[in-house]
């Protein structure tokens, strides 16, 4: 491709497959770029505090802004504690769309590179050995955020 730099083959690649840049460049989709404990803490405390490059930051925002309605759970936060973990996952949460902005909330697990990625798990969870998909660390050991 003449005339390609390093940045726009990774967006390219990243469009065609759907992965965020971060992890076609060798980046860990697992580690987060800065520590927040109030993300860790509040998240963290009903399931596992899911990296934010695993979905777009405008996803995130969506997620933030209907939290007494989160996936049929009230997860509501006091302002200030809302404030700062929408701020953290939108300055941490990836800038490629890689989920699908459909009506209802976007889930890491709709993503279309989790799908291609986890179709194992698919399959266990499917057959009833897995009891959720957002279970991370059934798998990915050590990974329990």
């Amino acid at each position: 491709m003449a005339g390609a730099t390093p940045a726009r083959l990774l967006i390219a690649a990243g469009l065609l497959t759907g992965l965020p840049a971060a992890t076609l460049a060798g980046g860990d989709l697992w580690r987060v770029g800065e520590e927040n404990a109030k993300w860790r803490a509040e998240c963290g405390a009903c399931h596992m505090a899911f990296p934010p490059q695993m979905l777009a930051a405008k996803d995130w925002l969506r997620i933030m802004a209907s939290l007494d309605r989160h996936f049929g759970a009230d997860a509501s936060l006091d302002d200030e504690s809302r404030k700062t973990i929408a701020l953290f996952l939108d300055r941490n949460g990836s800038r490629e769309a890689i989920a699908d902005s459909a009506a209802e909330l976007p889930r890491v697990t709709a993503a279309g590179w989790f799908s291609r990625k986890h179709q194992s798990a698919i399959r266990l969870w499917r057959k009833g050995r897995l009891a959720s998909l957002a279970d991370c660390p059934a798998c990915h050991r050590g990974r329990d955020s």
